[in-house]
Parts: C-alpha cells; sequence; structure tokens
C-alpha cells in the first residue's frame, strides 16, 4: 500500500540522447523473507530536432556517402556544447544523434580516428564548429568521410580441434588472415609442431615436409579474406609422453 514518488530533473545530456531511463528497486519482506522488485523503463523524450553525426568509409573519395558505403567506426565523436566541456562517444554503428531544444546553443563537433587506424585512413572534414539547431528544423547531418589509405595487414593464428590425449589423433585449424586493405599476392605459411608429435594428415596439397612441420606456400589472399589448414596430429602413448605435459606448435 506503499506510493513512492521520486523527481528527475532533465539534462542536456538526456536530450543530446533524445531518452530518459527511469530504474526503481523496491525490498520488503514475505513471511520473513526478503523479497526484491526491480523496474526499468526508456522513455523517449518528444525531440525532433538535431545533429547528426555521420562516419562512413568513403570508397570513391567522392565525400559523399553513396548507396553501397557503409558507415565505420574506426574513431571517436567529440562534441562540445557552448565551448564548455567536450565529451567524447565512441558509436558502434559509426553514427551518433544529438537533440537539441534551445536553439541558442552552439556545438563543436568532430571525429577523432582511434589510435590503432591512424596510420591506415584519413577523415575529411574532421570537425565542424559554430552548429546551432533551429527551432522546426528536423535533424542536420553533418559526414564524416573516412578514406582508407594503402597498407598491409596478414595474421596467422591456431585453433585447437580437441585436446592431446596419449595414443590418439588431435587437430589444429592454422589460419592465414588478410585484415588489411590490400590484396596479399602470395606467402609461405611455415608450421612447426612438438618434436613429440607426428603429423598424420594435413587438409591441403602441396606443401613441403621440414623438420617437425611443413611449409604452404599460398597465393592470392584479398582484404577481409582468409584460407586455413586443418593438421591432424598424432600423440605417442604413455611413457614416450606424459600426463600435463605441454606440447608446443607454432
Amino acid at each position: 500500500n506503499s506510493n513512492l514518488t521520486a523527481t528527475y530533473v532533465l539534462t542536456q545530456e538526456d536530450i543530446n540522447a533524445g531518452n530518459v531511463t527511469n530504474s526503481i528497486q523496491v525490498q520488503g519482506t514475505l513471511n520473513g523473507n526478503t523479497v526484491q522488485n526491480d523496474y526499468t523503463n526508456t522513455i523517449a523524450l518528444s525531440l525532433s530536432d538535431g545533429i547528426k553525426l555521420n562516419a562512413f568509409l568513403d570508397s570513391n573519395n567522392n565525400g559523399i556517402q553513396d548507396g553501397t558505403e557503409q558507415n565505420i567506426n574506426v574513431g571517436d565523436f567529440s562534441y562540445q556544447i557552448n565551448n564548455g566541456s567536450i565529451h567524447n562517444v565512441t558509436s558502434s554503428n559509426g553514427m551518433l544523434y544529438l537533440y537539441e531544444s534551445d536553439p541558442s546553443n552552439n556545438y563543436n563537433v568532430g571525429f577523432t580516428l582511434n589510435g590503432l587506424f591512424s596510420s591506415n585512413y584519413s577523415v575529411t572534414p574532421s570537425s565542424y564548429t559554430n552548429l546551432t539547431v533551429g527551432s522546426g528544423t528536423g535533424v542536420s547531418t553533418y559526414n564524416f568521410a573516412v578514406t582508407a589509405l594503402p597498407f598491409n595487414d596478414i595474421s596467422a593464428f591456431i585453433v585447437p580441434l580437441s585436446q592431446p590425449r596419449p595414443g590418439f589423433t588431435y587437430g589444429q585449424i592454422i589460419y592465414v588472415s588478410n585484415n588489411g586493405n590490400q590484396p596479399i599476392a602470395s606467402g609461405t605459411l611455415t608450421f612447426t609442431h612438438d618434436p613429440a608429435l607426428t603429423i598424420s594428415s594435413i587438409s591441403v596439397s602441396g606443401t613441403t615436409p621440414i623438420t617437425n612441420g611443413f611449409t604452404y606456400d599460398f597465393g592470392t589472399i584479398l582484404p577481409n579474406q582468409y584460407i586455413w589448414v586443418y593438421v591432424y596430429m598424432t600423440v605417442p602413448t604413455i611413457p614416450s609422453v606424459s600426463l600435463g605435459q605441454i606440447l608446443s606448435n607454432s
């Protein structure tokens, strides 16, 4: 029979987000036991005017997001209201909406590349200044055209298919991945297994045996593509190996 009332004052951050979340937690007792009830509710604010920050991969370098060009999340958005504190926001989809109800507020906005990608991409423009949102003007979009700089990035890693057991065969998958934006014309994969093991089969042909392993010459790998090689190895029986022994493959 209890009535609970709480008051929350909207902030500029709530207005920029376009919504506010209410949450309440009530605890009581029932037959001597503690009971708890949680409730959360997100309320969309009735706002129709604002700014949309939009970062996209400009594949043809024309500064316009064409129909096939996707948004990209390789950096952080920033905004500053009335030359106050700078707010940095990471967006998973390359877009950020800032709603506004006061036409007198002034915005400086920008997009900064993540340090991991700063040598792989450029952004133009990187900022806009002195933006205002007029009443009834709707949402205005400000684009940040991200251009890929040519770079090569190739990686190799191993994924176990099972755990090694004495007297049994176990497998691993070797992946070679092109993480850059340029084709990898060719390369050589070198796999070395633990001296205690013996290779029983390899999923690709054309490998060259070496001591405790093999090499494999591969052809073109396009950006965002990868090749994989299954390797199966036989584990000797005890006492040639012992329980708890570490086997290292590279």
